[in-house]
């Protein structure tokens, strides 16, 4: 699937980030950025998965860091694990071991697409992991090709639980009962967003293009009802027939 910017050579850092050299770009989205990097302490190769801002001030870093510490704390087959979650220069980030495979964005479909059966079973992976967080009241927010790694056999893991969250949907544990029905609403319109954010990946990787000619899946989302008024179907005259059932979804 294409990326709006290429990935950059990785043979050396293109910036620091305190301990870290920032070596190469995933991918980055209105809401998040994926970066391979080193920590120079400890020579350890890791993704770190950032937001594009900053937090405004030290109690949203703060407020950040919970959440991204309690989505870190998840286990699941298909979430990635956290190796470590914490701030450089005012920066949040999760950090991942770089050995997960490779991100979507990385392998982008030949123009027929992907095999439907390879996406299918992608996809119910990504979907199982992300139903482990939804049930445990978290979200990712801002799901996209890179952060979506397919190893050598086949396992899909997903990365950046939280990172993406604004500081609005960011709320203190809740106290009151009207608290704890808007963070029950607040979560389950997150999940919604998290599924249809997943479709359209699976759209774009069985037409072998970019919905809507956008590569931040959040664009196609915020085109798209109620906010928007475009549409999105799979085309018919795909190269490489889709089974029915899986069309429909």
């Amino acid at each position: 699937m294409p990326v709006s910017e290429a990935p950059v050579a990785p043979q050396k850092a293109l910036r620091r980030l305190g301990r870290f050299e920032m070596r190469q770009l995933l991918g980055r989205s209105a809401r998040s950025m994926a970066w391979r990097a080193v920590d120079t302490r400890s020579g350890q190769a890791l993704v770190l998965v950032l937001p594009r801002q900053q937090p405004p001030h030290a109690a949203a870093l703060a407020t950040w860091i919970e959440h991204a510490g309690r989505g870190a704390r998840l286990q699941h087959p298909n979430l990635a694990a956290v190796v470590e979650v914490g701030e450089q220069e005012g920066w949040p980030f999760v950090a991942y071991d770089d050995s997960l495979g490779s991100t979507l964005a990385e392998r982008p479909p030949p123009r027929e697409g992907v095999a439907p059966a390879d996406v299918a079973r992608w996809m119910a992976q990504a979907l199982a992991g992300l139903a482990f967080a939804h049930d445990a009241g978290l979200a990712h927010h801002d799901i996209q090709p890179f952060l979506l790694t397919v190893a050598d056999n086949g396992a899909v893991r997903v990365l950046g639980l939280e990172v993406a969250a604004r500081e609005a949907e960011l709320l203190p544990l809740p106290a009151t009962t009207g608290e704890v029905n808007q963070r029950l609403r607040q979560a389950r319109l997150a999940a919604e967003r998290d599924v249809l954010a997943l479709a359209i990946v699976m759209h774009d990787l069985l037409a072998g293009a970019a919905a809507l000619e956008q590569t931040d899946v959040a664009s196609v989302i915020d085109r798209l009802p109620p906010n928007g008024r475009e549409t999105l179907r799979l085309p018919w005259d795909l190269p490489r027939p889709v089974p029915e059932p899986l069309r429909v979804i």
